[in-house]
């Protein structure tokens, strides 16, 4: 079993309490053309309704699926909002579990969501990646290893850099030379995408340009 999990950081003045945050993610991701999310108990509704508010780090469940019912099953998506009282930033993670048999098409899946959410939110950074321990999210960066401006100092095999991060056309212009499966202009922001899927290693070709990107030494964290 393994999870398919994303992180996006908002800067604090730009966003609202959790319970906004919850219901501007599920209705974000409702908006785009691939996908939709569902709540699955009267309690979820009653959130993404604004009847309860402010419910700490306590997730809610929504169901993603495809907006083509060929593609077959419901996938569990939880949504939570982490705020730390020392860091500029409130984040909102995604995570859902996902069968071998299932891992590509949901992975797929997933990419779609993550894109509509950043290219409608706007956050100032975001990461998705692959894992087989859900909920330590050591494996996607902290707060502290994103600059005021510039790249952070870790990449997922997908990140998104908002409008605030790209401060001038020259890390633009580095991100899109970068030998990647993806690198292209999302919204007002810039996705990155290493390898078509997150258990393909990048090229060491990718690992030396990224690294190279002022101010360096940034890692790259592969999928585990």
């Amino acid at each position: 079993m393994s999870s398919v999990e994303a992180l996006l950081f908002f800067r604090r003045p730009a966003i609202g309490n959790a319970s906004a945050l919850l219901r501007d993610a599920a209705n974000t991701a409702n908006s785009g053309q691939a996908c939709i999310l569902l709540p699955l108990t009267a309690r979820d509704q009653e959130f993404l309704d604004g009847v309860l508010v402010e419910e700490g780090e306590q997730p809610i469940k929504l169901a993603l699926c495809s907006k083509d019912a060929s593609t077959g099953s419901l996938w569990i998506l939880r949504l939570s909002v982490y705020s730390d009282v020392s860091s500029p930033f409130r984040e909102l993670y995604l995570a859902s579990s996902t069968v071998p048999a299932e891992t590509d098409r949901n992975w797929r899946l997933a990419n779609t969501a993550f894109e509509t959410l950043a290219r409608v939110m706007r956050p100032c950074c975001a990461f998705q990646t692959l894992t087989s321990v859900e909920g330590r999210r050591d494996h996607l960066p902290s707060w502290r290893q994103i600059p005021e401006v510039g790249p952070p100092r870790i990449f997922t095999p997908v990140t998104y850099l908002g409008s605030q991060q790209l401060s001038d056309g020259e890390l633009t212009k580095r991100l899109g030379s970068l030998p990647a499966w993806r690198s292209e202009a999302v919204g007002e922001g810039w996705i990155l995408q290493a390898s078509r899927l997150p258990w393909i290693p990048p090229s060491p070709e990718f690992i030396q340009a990224l690294q190279a990107i002022p101010p360096g030494a940034i890692r790259f964290a592969t999928a585990y």
